[in-house]
Formats: C-alpha cells, structure tokens, sequence
C-alpha cells in the first residue's frame, strides 16, 4: 500500500512537471515564433533600408550625369556666346567701314573682297574639321552637340 501510495504521488508529481514543462515548452515555441518574426521584420526592414539606399545612389548618379551635362550645355552656351559677340563685331566692323566708303563701285568691290575673305576663312575652317573630325565631320560635331 504504501509503495502504492508513492508511486501515485510520484506520478502525480510527474504529470504535474509534464504540465508544468508543456507550459514551459509553450511559452519557449511562443518566444521562437516571436523572435522569428521580430527576424523577419528587421529583415525586410534591412532589406527595404538597402533598396532605398540603391535607389538614393542611383538617383545621385542621375543627378550627377545631369549635372555634367548641365556644365557641357553652359559652356557651349559660353563659347556660343563669345562667338555671337565676335561676329557681331565683326559685322559692326564692317558696316562702319562700308559707312565710310562713299563711292558706289568702291562699295561693290569691298564687299566682294569681304566675301572672297570669307569664303576664304570657311575653306581653312573646313579643312581644319576635316582634319579633326575627318570628312563627315559635320555629322560628327552634331551628334556631339547632341550628346551622343
């Protein structure tokens, strides 16, 4: 009886520790399933952190290229300029020069001197692209001009 009587009090000591390690083990697989999804969402986190990161660098190259080619457009724009400001005075140069010629046929004859001049500089100016450039030189400035 009385070995009985021990072996119900172990037994019931043991279900009392199966219950009490079945809570136990609940609440661990609860702490795991929490932790995986804290995991999970620090994850996606890292991951969303790095694809805005990518997206912030990508766009910082975009702004650069931009940027560069803001500074080619204002340097041609400067060279362009400077060039319009040479050719206007040049022209302002020739027409005071025509002012001071009074004689008709002295006007005629200086102003086909000016254009054999001219004609003249755009040979020298051609040749010097073609040189540069070689003989579809015209194509290749406009595709620089367009940035291609």
């Amino acid at each position: 009886m009385q070995a009985d009587f021990e072996a119900e009090g172990q037994m019931t000591f043991l279900k009392d520790r199966d219950i009490s390690l079945s809570l136990r083990l609940g609440q661990i697989r609860t702490d795991v399933l929490i932790l995986e999804r804290k995991i999970e969402s620090e994850t996606r986190g890292r991951a969303a952190a790095q694809r805005r990161r990518d997206e912030l660098k990508h766009e910082q190259e975009e702004l650069e290229k931009l940027r560069e080619e803001i500074k080619k457009v204002l340097k041609t724009g400067e060279v362009n300029r400077e060039v319009a400001i040479l050719g206007a005075a040049e022209i302002e140069g020739d027409i005071l020069a025509l002012h001071r010629i009074s004689d008709r046929d002295e006007k005629d004859q200086w102003i086909r001197l000016r254009l054999e001049r001219h004609a003249e500089e755009m040979r020298e100016l051609t040749g010097q692209a073609e040189e540069l450039f070689g003989p579809n030189w015209e194509e290749r400035i406009a595709e620089m001009e367009a940035g291609v």
